[in-house]
């Protein structure tokens, strides 16, 4: 990066009452639908620790928030740095953050973000570098009033203009992607530390993020199934797409799950695949978990190819689960009942299996 770095004097901007035609230096915005936009400007911290520095970034001069090449890995124990900035929320929600940020490759791509004293999390991790983009996080529940939000050292090498916030669940800022403002959920297990891996819910069996292949990889055996969940209330009418790769022979019983709906343990739904032995099909199973009692909804057979990766794309929008197999085939689920809570994915049997781009996308549309 070409950066001019500057003096920056930080001050202690105090945020006033909105009043009709005023406006604040964080931009916050309110239409007749109570939808928020909420706009902090990045090289405007109240609080600013090393390596943290305010520079010249931006193509036109514009400064912004950078962490330099040699500040080390937060992600890895060998660095620091944080911002820390104020903002003002009209209302009670959840709101999303985005952030114009640059990053420069697969092992400097994210920040930490923490609002308040919840635990901090990852903003990043996606494969766009050397060029300015909009990265959209994840949704946070606040309160109306005063919050903190803190920008703290991931990984190196990465710099941010501009944070925007949200409670409108498909909101984006104008010159986003629009396809972006759909996406709920995103992993590749990229990145040179377990990226979003840590945010998923390990329930049982071994899992684990293999390098450099950057995939996920779940082992099971006859005495202990494999799950792992990424939980979440909020979700309903989606679409789950997820790359799966199994290179072992299985017995009839055993099955590769995919888990949608997820309340918790004991309450779910779930598409079950067992590649049937010596064909290139698998038989294909919809169950419905309550209380811990397995209802089976629906049945049929699927093409295979066994030593393949296959990806498995589910319409959730209806009661009735739509899978589309490698843009081919299909199978329709039985009648499940409304969708709504978080994903996962399960082992049974003695298995190991490979797993990868897993995408949640909202299919609400305005």
């Amino acid at each position: 990066m070409n950066m001019k770095s500057i003096t920056q004097k930080i001050v202690i901007v105090a945020v006033v009452a909105v009043l009709a035609g005023a406006s604040l230096f964080m931009g916050l915005r309110q239409s007749p639908a109570e939808k928020l936009s909420i706009w902090i400007d990045a090289a405007r911290p109240i609080s600013l620790t090393p390596s943290m520095e305010v520079v010249e970034i931006g193509p036109n001069g514009e400064l912004g928030l950078v962490l330099p090449a040699e500040a080390g890995r937060g992600w890895n124990d060998e660095g620091v740095g944080e911002a820390t900035y104020q903002f003002y929320a009209p209302l009670d929600g959840t709101y999303t953050i985005w952030a114009w940020s640059l990053w420069h490759d697969e092992c400097t791509n994210a920040v930490y973000v923490q609002f308040d004293d919840l635990p901090k999390a990852i903003l990043g991790n996606d494969p766009v570098y050397k060029t300015w983009h909009w990265v959209k996080g994840f949704g946070v529940p606040l309160t109306k009033g005063f919050h903190r939000l803190t920008l703290s050292n991931h990984s190196p090498n990465i710099a941010v203009m501009k944070i925007f916030l949200t409670n409108d669940a498909l909101g984006a800022p104008p010159d986003a992607d629009p396809a972006l403002a759909y996406e709920l959920f995103r992993d590749d297990f990229n990145g040179c530390d377990h990226g979003n891996f840590v945010m998923w819910r390990k329930a049982s069996g071994s899992w684990k993020v293999r390098r450099p292949q950057d995939v996920l990889v779940g082992v099971s055996d006859v005495n202990e199934d494999a799950l792992i969940v990424f939980d979440s209330e909020d979700w309903r009418r989606i679409c789950l797409t997820i790359s799966v790769f199994c290179d072992v022979s299985m017995d009839s019983d055993d099955y590769i799950g995919v888990r949608f709906s997820v309340a918790d343990d004991a309450n779910y739904q779930e598409l079950r695949f067992s590649p049937i032995p010596g064909s290139q099909e698998a038989a294909v199973r919809h169950v419905r978990c309550k209380a811990g009692t397995v209802e089976p909804l629906a049945e049929g057979r699927i093409p295979w190819r066994q030593g393949d990766w296959h990806e498995l794309r589910l319409d959730l929008g209806g009661p009735r689960p739509s899978l589309l197999l490698d843009g081919g085939a299909e199978f329709i689920g039985g009648d499940g009942g409304v969708v709504r809570g978080g994903i996962g994915l399960s082992l049974h049997g003695k298995l190991t299996a490979s797993f990868d781009n897993v995408l949640v996308e909202s299919m609400e549309r305005e």
